[in-house]
């Protein structure tokens, strides 16, 4: 068992003793190399530094957990709960959060690249320096997040609200905004 695996097993261990929502059949258990953790309450878990490449987290709670410096490449978190979370310096590439409830998440300095954030509750969340290039953010609410030198190249936000966002130093160029609602409040057209 390599390192990746181990950490994997003591999230499922944790994920355990806490309850997950249903622990039947393949639910908290190792898929191959991938972790299956679907609607396990990982609420306030330490998983720093982990890896869970691609791991199946939909509609996990993982309220205020620790994920700082965690591998989350193509991870699903499809209706997750991470409000709260640490996730500064992750890398999330290519990980679908559909739906995902993330706000007032810390995701400072995380790799966002390609990621799925269509519908994702994103209010409140700080996002300085965040790398989103590409990522899809379609109906997304960023309501007052912090975007501070985020990137945002080539990003999808059409039909996102970010209404009192902070984008000081963020450069939209490439990024489709169409019928999104700006930090003014006017919507773009």
């Amino acid at each position: 068992m390599n390192t990746s695996q181990l950490l994997a097993a003591l999230a499922i261990t944790s994920a355990l003793i806490v309850g997950c929502g249903t622990v039947s059949g393949d639910r908290c258990s190792l898929r191959g190399e991938r972790v299956d953790l679907v609607k396990c309450d990982l609420a306030n878990s330490d998983l720093r530094g982990a890896s869970l490449y691609e791991a199946y987290l939909t509609e996990a709670n993982l309220f205020a957990a620790d994920l700082r410096g965690a591998d989350l490449t193509g991870a699903e978190f499809y209706r997750a709960n991470l409000r709260f979370a640490k996730l500064s310096d992750a890398n999330l590439s290519t990980a679908s959060l559909v739906s995902a409830n993330l706000s007032a998440a810390n995701l400072i300095g995380a790799m966002l690249r390609g990621a799925d954030l269509t519908f994702a509750n994103l209010r409140g969340a700080k996002l300085d320096g965040a790398n989103l290039t590409g990522a899809d953010l379609r109906g997304a609410d960023l309501t007052a997040a912090d975007l501070d030198g985020a990137i945002l190249k080539g990003a999808d936000l059409r039909g996102a609200d970010l209404t009192a966002a902070d984008l000081t130093g963020v450069d939209l160029s490439e990024t489709n905004l169409s019928g999104t609602t700006m930090p003014d409040g006017s919507i773009h057209p």
